[in-house]
């Protein structure tokens, strides 16, 4: 009897830490997942800077042409300079297609992997929660269980302690 309580209280301290350690994981999910929905904040910024910054290109590049058109064919100086403005715009858009672009698209991709891997670890949280309740309440039945068979064996055990001791009273 003394070992069966000191296995209900092992179960309880085991089953006692481990809800405490999902608790914790549950604090490192949530922070996770916050800091997944900051990195989407930052990769939508950085896109919307990117598509500002293609504008501006464009804008330029149609200035330049416009210029092109009307004055830097008058003068040789001129059209070096638009010439040389052209191949920065050019380098600049190369450097968009090469560099910037390809590393939004790197950083988006893994922003979804890594917002696919929370999504799965907070389902597979959530099952190891509902496993957990699960054994809490096959957990309180075995105490009521067993709480039910002490009671029976302490009832069982009274009148032979009764009549052992009424036995001691009528010999004295």
């Amino acid at each position: 009897m003394a070992s069966d309580n000191e296995l209900l209280v092992l179960i309880y301290e085991n089953i006692q830490k481990t809800l405490n350690q999902i608790k914790d994981s549950r604090v490192v999910i949530q922070a996770l997942a916050n800091r997944v929905g900051t990195l989407e904040t930052t990769v939508a910024s950085m896109e919307k800077g990117t598509a500002d910054i293609r504008e501006r290109l464009e804008f330029v590049e149609e200035t330049l042409t416009a210029l092109n058109d009307t004055v830097y064919k008058r003068t040789g100086e001129l059209a070096s300079s638009a010439a040389g403005a052209a191949e920065a715009v050019n380098a600049m858009r190369g450097t968009l297609d090469r560099v910037t672009n390809p590393s939004i698209l790197t950083i988006s991709n893994a922003h979804t992997a890594t917002k696919e891997a929370v999504r799965d670890l907070k389902s597979v949280h959530n099952r190891v929660m509902d496993e957990f309740e699960q054994y809490n309440l096959r957990l309180a039945r075995a105490e009521d269980a067993i709480e039910r068979l002490i009671k029976k064996q302490l009832l069982t055990e009274a009148p032979a302690v009764i009549s052992e001791s009424e036995g001691k009273n009528d010999a004295e």
